[in-house]
């Protein structure tokens, strides 16, 4: 296989050619892999397995790769994300329920209205009345929304 990556041949310098990637027989003899050998385009590597050995081999291939680039992000970048990483610590889940139970009201204010609307939009509908937009109260604000007779049906 033959491609060119997507790495531009000014990054190592044109003389080295590593923006060709050459695999022959299972071995990397030339070039960079980047996102155009492993990314979801026509002619990846993918493709390729895909196409020589068949969607079982190449659901190896995306598996192996999967795992490949998770333990570099996790070992290399210092990235992770496994259950202790989505656990909150007791610091940030105490800021968690200050900033609830601050907003809580205004959240509990605004639920309501949404089922408000949508139950008035709802008998509109059995009733076969025009239905008021959820947000259109908002649009226009109280002033308005007493003159218009839309409101008062």
């Amino acid at each position: 296989m033959e491609r060119k990556a997507k790495t531009p041949a000014s990054a190592f310098g044109p003389s080295w050619n590593e923006h060709v990637v050459i695999i022959r027989d299972g071995d990397l003899l030339q070039g960079v892999l980047d996102k155009a050998a492993f990314g979801a385009s026509e002619f990846s590597l993918v493709h390729a397995v895909y196409e020589a050995y068949g969607p079982s081999r190449a659901g190896l291939i995306l598996n192996a790769l999967g795992r490949l680039f998770t333990a570099y992000i996790q070992y290399y970048s210092g990235h992770s994300c496994r259950m202790e990483d989505l656990i909150l610590t007791p610091e940030a889940d105490a800021k968690r329920r200050k900033l609830v139970k601050v907003n809580y009201p205004q959240i509990f204010i605004f639920t309501l209205y949404l089922h408000f609307f949508v139950y008035v939009n709802c008998l509109a509908t059995v009733a076969r009345m025009p239905t008021i937009s959820a947000l259109e109260p908002l649009r226009h604000g109280p002033n308005q929304m007493e003159e218009n007779s839309r409101f008062r049906q």
